[in-house]
């Protein structure tokens, strides 16, 4: 055959025949208008020796005229075809040809197929390969900064190009580590596996290692390097105070943020974890996140939420921000529940000093006076309930609908920042003094149990006077924290005086049941007022005491022969 013969092609173009024959699958389409495929591979690990394995070449005429296509057999008895009879191929239509090949021995093998047709000639190549070991695998990992005591992940893959199934076996030494250390990877597969450095203090690490494949069949040498650092975590504060909480208020209000910055050049994970350990792990305070990474040279906002219960409770307890290097600030969390500012008082009147948080005697506790009131009568007075508060705060008078002292509500609700009106009224059936002492309760606020006893006692109002009056006494036990002693619930004393046609009592007033009580605290509620003068009269310290106000502060004791009783919070 003349190699050197001119070809005709497409667009006047030409080329000689042994440049023809070695041309790429688009090369071929564009210049012969035939399209088949590149070349008919056996794979490595597809066949072996005594087998038949049969492959399809397909030809199509891409071009858009009749083409009458002749092709040569292998040269090589291992290849073979059909009888070469020429066919023609109509523009779009294809034919396909069957090639066998035949191995004696477990060798290489390689022939081609020569095709020609009107423009020229081009061959397709025949080859059989081995199976054999073809592994890739990284020869370098370099993990770069990684905080102490933690751990930086790198993920790879093991490729297996080759025809041979291969297993795999790491050889790493700390602080390097693999999983999985040894495997198997399929022919043809991928095999996943993570590389972990994790340093135990500050060092620049760089480590030979490698993986054996097959037992030795091949070695992938392995350069591993990564530096430890140190991570360093500040807070913008050590002390969040939420200061005084009126129970019920909002959760959403009741948060404040912290800034933790990461000043070093490594990532910094951080628990939040409280330090005292000699209470219950409850904690009022609650952190979001409680856990997290902080990017190097970057700031997190962490949100602390205060949840308060009762009043009273003063909650101090300090949390430490752990980080797996060592970098631990302490911050301090505190916040005082305190009861809703809610006062009782009357509109005109006598008022007397009364019981505030703390034993403040600044504050106002009321007394309303009813005055003399003719039996079968009645004589009203109004009583405030005022919210100072932000939230609303339900109130309940300890008294009965009807009675002596009637209330037009003795339950309600005060608005924020208003004034609420509650009309008392004193109604007689009697001649007599008549005291009665009213609880109020509040809605979160200070939380007394209350026992009441209603009696009628002979009693001390003067050392001139002995009267006769009906008192509601009660026993009251407040509640109170382990740390904060709340003060007893408001109250309001009623005091009256009933009178008819056959007898007029003297007057009581808010100074007779003060002094009473009082002589009652320093008990002497059972001595008869002349006992009282002979004892004020030998001793100087007494008489000073029995003029003192009586004391509200810290829950003391009252007690009298009559039953009426307050007993110590």
């Amino acid at each position: 055959m003349d190699r050197t013969k001119q070809v005709s092609m497409p667009g006047n173009a030409e080329c000689s025949l042994e440049d023809s024959i070695e041309l790429s699958r688009a090369e071929r389409s564009r210049i012969f208008g035939i399209d088949t495929v590149e070349g008919l591979y056996w794979r490595g690990g597809t066949w072996k020796p005594g087998g038949e394995f049969i492959v399809k070449m397909p030809v199509k005429n891409t071009s858009p005229r009749v083409l009458h296509v002749k092709y040569k057999l292998p040269k090589s008895k291992y290849f073979s075809m059909r009888f070469p009879k020429p066919f023609t191929l109509s523009p779009g239509t294809h034919f396909n040809l069957d090639v066998t090949f035949r191995p004696l021995v477990a060798e290489e093998y390689t022939d081609f197929v020569e095709f020609k047709c009107e423009t020229g000639m081009f061959r397709v190549p025949l080859s059989a390969r081995l199976a054999k070991l073809q592994i890739s695998a990284p020869s370098n990992i370099n993990f770069g900064l990684c905080p102490t005591n933690e751990f930086v992940e790198k993920t790879l893959h093991i490729s297996n190009a080759g025809q041979v199934d291969s297993t795999f076996n790491f050889h790493m030494e700390p602080p390097f580590s693999v999983t999985p250390q040894s495997g198997r990877v399929a022919a043809g597969k991928k095999q996943k596996f993570v590389c972990r450095f994790s340093p135990k203090d500050i060092t620049v690490c760089v480590q030979s290692g490698g993986c054996v494949f097959n037992g030795g069949e091949f070695t992938q040498a392995i350069t591993l390097a990564g530096t430890g650092k140190y991570p360093f975590v500040q807070t913008s504060t050590e002390v969040v105070d939420f200061g005084d909480v009126v129970v019920g208020t909002a959760a959403s209000s009741l948060v404040k943020r912290v800034t933790l910055t990461n000043h070093s050049e490594v990532n910094a994970s951080f628990v939040v974890r409280q330090l005292e350990e000699d209470h219950a792990p409850f904690s009022r305070f609650s952190f979001s996140p409680k856990q997290a990474t902080i990017p190097p040279k970057s700031s997190l906002d962490v949100s602390i939420l205060y949840r308060s219960k009762f009043e009273g409770r003063f909650t101090c307890d300090s949390f430490v921000f752990q980080t797996p290097g060592g970098n631990a600030p302490v911050i301090y969390c505190k916040g005082h529940d305190v009861a809703p500012n809610v006062r009782i008082f009357k509109k005109s009147g006598v008022n007397r000093p009364g019981l505030g948080r703390s034993g403040d005697l600044s504050k106002e506790v009321n007394s309303v006076q009813f005055g003399d009131v003719e039996v079968g009568k009645t004589s009203s007075k109004v009583v405030i309930v005022q919210n100072n508060t932000s939230l609303p705060c339900s109130y309940h008078f300890q008294a009965e609908d009807k009675g002596t002292f009637s209330f037009s509500q003795v339950s309600g609700v005060a608005a924020p920042g208003l004034e609420t009106a509650v009309t008392v009224t004193f109604r007689p059936e009697y001649a007599g003094n008549f005291v009665r002492r009213i609880y109020c309760l509040l809605e979160n606020g200070r939380r007394p149990e209350i026992f009441c006893v209603h009696l009628q006692l002979k009693a001390d109002i003067d050392l001139r006077v002995r009267v006769h009056m009906c008192v509601c006494a009660y026993v009251c036990v407040c509640a109170s924290s382990a740390i904060y002693c709340a003060a007893p619930t408001q109250y309001v004393d009623f005091l009256g005086t009933a009178f008819s046609e056959n007898g007029r009592p003297q007057p009581i007033y808010q100074r007779h049941l003060d002094r009473f009580l009082r002589r009652a605290q320093l008990g002497y509620s059972r001595s008869s007022p002349k006992e009282i003068e002979d004892l004020v009269e030998s001793s100087e310290v007494l008489a000073a005491e029995m003029s003192k106000p009586r004391e509200f502060a810290n829950g003391v004791s009252l007690s009298y022969l009559a039953g009426c009783i307050f007993v110590r919070a």
